[in-house]
């Protein structure tokens, strides 16, 4: 019981009581006649009106010209031909007969068949109504959740929760009239399992299933038009849904990839199904920007006459507008449970490699949810004019294939991504299922063992330990649109305990703190700075700072110099502030320890192998370790700045160009602070100061007034401009009025 109330409770404060009431939550009355798949029979005077609208009368003009299946349908639906329909009947079923093992993919045979069956109802005989009944149920019946849809085969991921199941609702709603009980289970399995856990993850505007967060999510789209259009206008999924889109926008680097996200096939600008994803939303919602995007070469030229009929015809508003991405603002924070981690970009170009812009990827993350996602809780990846650091592996390879031994150990450990290491020699894992036995020192695996949600309940349940990390703070400013800092700090410790105890808590604290300056220098148009606290339960525990190359960095002092390749003309610098004395180690990418793992070969043109990897180590065993790292992006043959330490009682600082960060050492929020800042009398410097109390504050410079600023619940930061000299921040006032900018 207490463990519901708990659900409940984060449910409601997650998804809100009106909006939840506004949703349809139980299966709508199956309307009588046909057509109902997508269409009614109120919408067929617009559909023809469509047809000689000027923004639609090209692809119009495509479809009834197309010999597929579906578009014949179409064509007989709006313009009566009957020829083409008996023709479309005839074509899906031949198409059904010969499918074995499809009922996975999007947009697949029993999804095209069940709407030529339902919008040429008419001309089809019992017979060939009975002909397609037995081919939908042949095939699903190749695998969960079998038909009609059963429960008990996991609602989050894998393959049972996608085509396999969303199929079934245009099926089974095209077949009500001869065999109503598969619309009825898959309808109730729908409302009863799906609906709720898609809107709680939905809510970081982020697939957990990274990159194929189309292939996902796609069904989702199509049924949230499904149901819409049997209730009369009402949605199933939250209206943060939207904002799935803006992840392809945000994550798209300069050069036309996609940040990497969990399993990534990407390599080669592979976006297969990307575009109906786009499409979908921006036709939902009638979504300028999303539009715009989904117009871009890199989607369109894997569209289909399949696609475009349903994502540039049928569903289309026809007032559907465009809006440049460069009108949004540069940096987006993508919330919990799946999110919790922000893109920070300089500018919006997303064809051209030669662009003087910076885009960075801050992940805290919350909730792993299995499947496709990686241990990369409290990672980052870097993008100036090549790929200079980030997520190391190749997935899909000869030898990486998922469920591979090289996908099992390397590809998804802590250790393949910039994180953090803290080495127990006597951690060790269960091995089951698709978890790797050679502990890496990095994030552990749920109940020790990569077993997969199969419900809400088991995803919130704390006893399993899918909850790997929460925000702390998080804040961009001070202009939204183009903002000079982007912040974002969260707490790791429960990604490297064990929820059921299997091994000994190695951490009693982990914190990591992320901020992004988009410095308006030509030479240096960004700047990152990474702050981590960890606290081991065992001195001797080795701490790791992981920091990923493409070609060999070079080492100097506390200085690494990672150049970027495949003819790409970026370069990065990385300060090590702290610890002080730091030993600096590069060893080879794809490796744990001693044992280097083969991801066999690859054809992709772009592949972007990470060979080296940096690990920053404290030259003393200690409990409680800092490290403190700046990092500067500019162009190979440009001079990198310095970043220098500023030391203080209880802070940690590092100032690199005109921008000083400043953080305190314990996890407590602070009320008052100081420290010198050296520099030229003149100079201006920007001043992010992290982990303060939320309220008002007053800083000062050798004992005069400089500013007061506002530190938000959500931000605990300020940020102010001073010259040089002895800086005193002061709280003066905690009250809630001061919390809102």
């Amino acid at each position: 019981m207490k463990l519901k109330h708990y659900i409940l409770v984060l449910l409601l404060v997650f998804l809100g009581n009106d909006l939840k009431a506004q949703l349809l939550t139980s299966p709508p009355p199956v309307p009588s006649g046909h057509p109902r798949v997508f269409i009614t029979p109120q919408d067929l005077p617009e559909l023809r009106d469509k047809r000689n609208h000027p923004d639609f009368r090209g692809i119009w003009s495509q479809i009834r010209n197309n010999g597929q299946p579906i578009a014949q349908a179409l064509t007989y639906l709006l313009e009566g031909d009957e020829r083409k329909g008996r023709a479309a009947i005839d074509g899906a079923y031949n198409a059904l007969r010969k499918t074995t093992s499809n009922g996975l993919r999007l947009m697949n045979e029993v999804f095209l068949g069940a709407c030529v069956y339902d919008w040429c109802y008419p001309l089809m005989s019992n017979t060939q109504k009975q002909n397609f009944i037995r081919e939908f149920s042949r095939i699903h019946n190749l695998h969960p959740p079998y038909w009609p849809a059963t429960g008990g085969h996991g609602t989050i991921v894998s393959h049972n929760t996608s085509g396999w199941f969303f199929n079934q609702l245009p099926a089974g709603l095209a077949i009500y009239d001869e065999d109503p009980k598969v619309w009825n289970r898959a309808s109730k399995l729908f409302f009863d399992e799906f609906q709720e856990v898609r809107n709680f993850a939905f809510k970081s505007h982020l697939s957990h299933q990274g990159w194929y967060v189309s292939t996902r999510t796609s069904h989702m789209v199509l049924a949230g038009f499904l149901f819409n259009k049997m209730s009369g206008g009402k949605d199933v999924w939250v209206d943060d849904f939207e904002q799935m889109g803006y992840m392809l926008a945000y994550f798209m680097r300069s050069d036309g990839q996609i940040m990497r996200l969990g399993d990534t096939k990407n390599d080669s600008w592979a976006y297969e199904f990307h575009n109906i994803f786009l499409d979908g939303l921006a036709n939902y919602y009638n979504n300028p920007y999303i539009a715009s995007l989904s117009d871009h070469p890199l989607f369109k030229s894997y569209n289909s006459l399949r696609d475009d009929l349903f994502g540039k015809f049928l569903l289309r508003p026809v007032d559907l507008g465009r809006k440049s991405l460069e009108s949004l603002p540069k940096t987006k924070y993508f919330p919990e449970p799946v999110g919790g981690e922000m893109v920070a970009r300089t500018g919006w170009s997303v064809t051209n490699r030669n662009a003087d812009e910076a885009i960075v990827n801050m992940r805290i993350g919350q909730y792993y949810f299995g499947g496709h996602q990686h241990k990369d809780f409290g990672t980052f990846q870097i993008y100036y004019k090549g790929n200079l650091t980030g997520d190391s592996g190749m997935y899909g390879g000869s030898r990486s294939r998922f469920s591979s031994t090289y996908w099992k150990d390397y590809y998804r450990s802590t250790t393949a991504h910039n994180g953090l290491i803290i080495m127990n020699p006597n951690e060790k894992y269960s091995g089951g299922g698709w978890t790797n036995t050679r502990v890496d020192g990095g994030m552990r695996w749920p109940l020790n063992n990569d077993v997969q949600p199969d419900d809400m309940n088991a995803l919130l349940n704390p006893r399993n330990g899918y909850e790997y990390a929460n925000i702390i703070a998080h804040e961009f400013g001070s202009d939204t649109q183009t903002p000079e800092y982007s912040y974002i700090s969260g707490d790791l410790t429960k990604g490297y305990n064990y929820s059921n105890k299997a091994n000994p808590d190695k951490v009693s604290k982990v914190t990591r703190s992320m901020v992004t300056y988009n410095t308006s220098d030509e030479d240096h148009p960004a700047v990152f700075v990474v702050f981590d606290r960890v606290v081991s339960t065992n001195a001797s525990f080795k701490k790791a700072f992981l920091l990923h190359s493409m070609g060999k960095p070079s080492i100097s002092g506390n200085q690494a110099t990672l150049n970027a390749k495949n003819g790409y003309a970026g370069k990065l610098v990385s300060y090590t502030i702290l610890p002080e004395k730091p030993r600096i180690n590069i060893a080879p990418g794809h490796s744990i320890g001693r044992t280097t793992y083969d991801p066999g070969t690859k054809s992709d043109r772009a592949y972007e192998d990470m060979q080296f990897r940096i690990e920053v180590s404290p030259s003393q065993a200690s409990k409680e370790d800092f490290f403190l790292h700046s990092m500067i992006v500019m162009d190979k043959g440009v001079e990198p700045p310095l970043a220098t330490q500023i030391r203080a009682d209880q802070l940690v600082g590092v100032k690199t160009l005109d921008h000083v960060t400043m953080f305190n050492k314990e996890t407590t929020l602070l009320s008052d602070a100081s420290f010198h800042l050296d520099g030229e009398a003149e100079k201006t410097f920007k001043v992010l100061m992290a982990d303060v109390m939320p309220g008002e504050w007053i800083v000062e410079r050798d004992g005069t007034f400089v500013s007061s600023a506002i530190a938000t619940e959500q931000g605990k930061s300020i940020y102010f401009e001073t010259q040089p000299g002895e800086i005193h921040i002061r709280l003066i006032s905690s009250a809630p009025s001061a919390m809102e900018k």
